[in-house]
């Protein structure tokens, strides 16, 4: 009995010298990407560029503001820091980890989203996301507050494998191989979708209910104190998503209270839900989200509505 128990608990040490040490070379490729989510994590936490202007949101970020079309109407340096499902939580984390590494940009864009004020005592996103980064202050600080997951992987780093897919350990493997490996339409954090009204949601459903949770207004508040303290020059968009007729009403008191919210800051929004293209299939993936052609027509827009921001001031 003796000799099994032995046997057993030298495997289980086995298993775990081994899972770490394939979890922290997994990690060390991830933070060697230079593109996709990976590579955007890079440039926000590790990162050393300056950016004059610096976009945070969800997907309607990442897969809307083209930098190199900001870039050629504003003669400014844009960076896209956009990431799929982030809310509240996730921008003022976003914020705290860029601003450890850089300096503070002329210019800070937050795209508005309607779910991003739903916070609850979870974290929304997947938690290989941020595996690789689970030192960083900024990184564990705040998600230790959302989870247990944050704690057990710094501390028990075995466990941090299993998080990881087999499409995560490729790009790690990547990484390693081809450090400079390009991808198609990625630009500066700028991950574009170019199928014309594709596979996505094509219903209102996305944008209703639109929930303001006290925790998330009470963050949002906070996110803006931090930007109003650090004196970074900042404003509030809403990019453009998909005109149902049957969403106009609930779409406007939400627009409402947003712009109510700015303006205690002395912040205004600019609104882009109406333009004409929210009219138009052609010019999205789905209600929510721009395509290839929809983003470059509105960052064209958009990168003209800075530009005279920034000479105005």
């Amino acid at each position: 009995m003796r000799t099994f128990l032995k046997y057993t608990f030298t495997i289980i040490i086995l298993t775990g010298i081994v899972s770490t040490i394939f979890f922290n070379l997994v990690n060390k490729g991830l933070r060697k990407q230079k593109v996709d989510v990976y590579g955007k994590m890079n440039e926000l936490v590790l990162g050393k560029e300056n950016f004059d202007i610096v976009f945070i949101g969800s997907s309607r970020v990442n897969l809307t503001v083209n930098p190199a079309l900001i870039d050629s109407a504003t003669g400014l340096n844009a960076f896209n820091f956009g990431f799929d499902g982030a809310n509240i939580v996730d921008f003022s984390m976003h914020l705290q980890a860029y601003m450890k590494t850089h300096s503070k940009p002329k210019l800070l864009v937050l795209n508005i989203d309607p779910k991003m004020f739903n916070v609850t005592n979870e974290i929304k996103v997947p938690p290989s996301k941020y595996l690789p980064y689970i030192d960083h202050k900024e990184i564990y600080d705040t998600l230790k507050l959302y989870s247990k997951w944050p704690f057990v992987v710094k501390y028990f780093p075995f466990v941090g494998t299993s998080f990881y897919t087999d499409g995560i350990v490729n790009q790690s493997i990547q990484a390693y191989v081809s450090p400079n490996r390009k991808m198609e339409n990625y630009y500066k954090g700028f991950s574009p979708l170019v199928t014309i009204w594709g596979s996505g949601d094509k219903t209102a459903k996305n944008l209703l209910p639109v929930e303001f949770t006290t925790k998330g207004l009470v963050l949002f508040h906070h996110f803006l104190e931090t930007i109003k303290s650090n004196e970074i020059n900042f404003q509030i968009i809403y990019s453009p998503q998909y005109d149902f007729k049957e969403y106009s009403f609930e779409h406007k008191e939400y627009v409402s209270k947003l712009q109510t919210i700015a303006s205690e800051f002395n912040y205004v929004l600019m609104d882009y839900s109406s333009m004409d293209i929210c009219k138009e299939k052609k010019y999205f993936f789905d209600a929510t989200h721009l395509n290839l052609v929809g983003a470059n027509v509105f960052s064209r827009k958009l990168g003209t509505d800075l530009s005279n921001k920034i000479l105005q001031q």
